[in-house]
């Protein structure tokens, strides 16, 4: 089974705060986006972090972009989590898990980390 990250940052959280532990818990992909936020970091700062801490990154320009790739990639038994780090903006979760409940294939996981 794999374990695939969709995952986009607002500014004013560290980055490699917390895309750190998720490589540790051993996710084996992340597609990068930018949340739909004037403070949205750029999916190419999270990408960015998440090769520092050696997993392996692909960038899109939005979240649903991301979540069809990492749906492209996986199969039944697959996991994809749906990760922010935001206060405010819970935009991004609820458009992925629309998507996935219209298309619902994989098990999903929704993780806030405020």
């Amino acid at each position: 089974m794999a374990a695939r990250c969709v995952i986009g940052m607002l500014t004013g959280r560290d980055v490699d705060d917390m895309v750190a532990p998720l490589v540790a818990l051993g996710f084996t992909e992340f597609h990068c986006c930018a949340p739909w936020s004037p403070r949205a970091v750029p999916a190419s700062v999270v990408a960015d972090a998440v090769r520092r801490h050696g997993g392996v990154a692909f960038e899109h320009p939005n979240g649903t972009a991301a979540l069809a790739h990492a749906r492209e990639r996986s199969t039944d038994e697959d996991l994809i989590v749906v990760a922010e780090a935001s206060t405010s903006s819970p935009r991004c979760v609820v458009r992925c898990s629309t998507f996935l409940r219209d298309t619902s294939r994989e098990t999903v996981r929704l993780m806030r980390r405020g």
